[in-house]
Parts: structure tokens; sequence; C-alpha cells
């Protein structure tokens, strides 16, 4: 075994990067996948396997979730509820309020 790294085996383990993009998102990472996929792109921008997979997965990421109906808007997460207690803000002990820091 050499110790060199040539052309060819490049191109080998950049297409075993880009199908290992492809398997996690078959399983559901398709963040990991897009990672994947600019991170080969970044090493090697040319690397067309890589491009062709990005551009399907951005494609699946942005598309709307199944079973929701087009019509009816997404409501975005319930608002959380300001804690009380003994854990006060900054904001509650004066630091806003114009008293120094001593």
């Amino acid at each position: 075994m050499s110790d060199t790294w040539n052309a060819q085996e490049d191109e080998v383990a950049l297409s075993e990067y880009a199908a290992l993009a492809e398997a996690w998102a078959r399983q559901g990472g398709l963040m990991r996948a897009l990672s994947l996929c600019k991170v080969l792109l970044r090493l090697e921008p040319g690397h067309e396997p890589a491009r062709r997979l990005l551009t399907v997965l951005e494609a699946r990421r942005v598309e709307p979730l199944v079973g929701a109906s087009p019509t009816e808007p997404v409501s975005p997460p319930a608002r959380r509820t300001r804690r009380t207690g003994s854990r006060a803000s900054p904001c509650s002990r004066g630091w806003a309020s114009g008293s120094s820091w001593r």
C-alpha cells in the first residue's frame, strides 16, 4: 500500500460519502445528509453526484408537511410562559434600570 493519495482514490472516497448521505436521507436523517453533501462540495466543488443529491434533498426539505392542508396555515408552536420564582432575570434585579454593577 502506498502512502500517496491519488485522484482515483479521492473519487472513490467522495462517492462512498455521497452514498452515505443517500442512506442517511432514506433513514430520515435529512439534515445530516444535507450537511454531508455540503461538506463534499466544499472538498470537491465539481462533484456532480453530490451536487445532484443536494438539489434533491433541498427540494425535499422545503416540501410541505404530509397531510397538511394547503389552504390551512400551520400554526406556530404555543408560546412559552415566563417562569416565576427565585430565578429572576437580570432586568428584574435592577441591572437594566440604571443601577451600577457594584
